[in-house]
């Protein structure tokens, strides 16, 4: 109570007075070198920063804006790769909406364990600067595999593959469910272009003279083009919704069920389908101005 007193006599309130706080353990100096480390190696832990304890480091790191992420998965890429993709940007540049009426495809592996995760340390808004992404290398094991196609009209039904996909099974998903679909709803008159990528077992000898045959004119696609596949953003939306959910002791029949709840789900929005159309343009123009690079997509 005679603190109180003593308070009150001194100051005319009995309230605390504004303290300095703890004071700095690094100077100015020290924290230019910490963020120096981190923007010469966005991937750096604060462990490896030697000039100060982990949670100085920290905190120093999150006043300057550099927030602890994890860092965007894109494929490796070559310069030889980076080229063609340019040279393909090129010669779809000036395409409108009437050129895109294309029959996007794909096949996307769904797994109860997903690729793990790399944190890196960057500024806000800047998630797929190059420096701050993480290479990824195809691999991982396989549970369930599925192929779907897109027009501008909306997305088809699923398709399960079963077993390993090869040039024989994928010649069959054209003629059985390919086909039937764009001629009997989208391209009746079976004028259209279809799309898939440079994989070997789409760019098979079979394959080709079966595409030949059956006269279904096929868009010359860029190498490593994922981020130009309007489709991969669909699977993207179904992964991130799945992730959700706890399927790590599914089957590979309860694991189909619930990616077909999420596409079906997403087969009723329209208007995504549309949007992933109407970026087609903004995508070529990205990668014609990122000299063929990945692009944020």
């Amino acid at each position: 109570m005679s603190r109180a007193i003593q308070a009150y006599r001194q100051t005319g309130g009995i309230s605390d007075r504004d303290r300095a706080g703890r004071l700095r353990c690094t100077d100015d100096k020290v924290d230019r070198l910490i963020i120096a480390a981190v923007v010469a190696d966005p991937h750096i832990t604060a462990k490896g920063i030697k000039d100060a304890s982990v949670w100085t480091i920290r905190r120093r790191l999150a006043e300057a804006g550099l927030a602890n992420c994890v860092a965007a998965q894109k494929p490796h890429i070559t310069d030889r790769q980076r080229s063609m993709r340019l040279q393909f940007a090129r010669s779809v540049q000036t395409w409108g909406s009437e050129e895109w009426e294309v029959v996007f495809s794909n096949e996307s592996t769904f797994s109860s364990r997903w690729d793990q995760e790399r944190r890196v340390r960057r500024p806000m808004n800047s998630r797929y600067s190059p420096q701050y992404t993480q290479s990824v290398f195809a691999s991982g094991r396989c549970s369930v595999s599925v192929w779907a196609t897109m027009t501008r009209e909306g997305l088809r039904p699923l398709v399960i593959i079963d077993g390993n996909l090869s040039a024989s099974t994928y010649s069959l998903i054209i003629e059985r469910e390919l086909l039937p679909y764009v001629l009997n709803e989208p391209f009746k008159d079976g004028c259209f272009v279809y799309q898939h990528d440079r994989s070997p077992i789409h760019t098979a000898r079979s394959v080709e003279c079966l595409l030949e045959c059956l006269a279904v004119r096929t868009l010359e696609w860029s190498p490593v083009g994922v981020d130009l596949n309007p489709i991969k953003n669909v699977w993207g939306l179904v992964k991130r919704r799945l992730a959700a959910r706890n399927l790590g002791s599914s089957t590979k029949e309860t694991l189909f069920a619930a990616i077909q709840e999420k596409w079906e789900t997403l087969r009723s929005r329209p208007e995504i389908v549309a949007a992933l159309y109407n970026s087609m343009p903004s995508r070529v123009a990205q990668v014609i101005a990122t000299d063929g690079r990945l692009i944020k997509y």
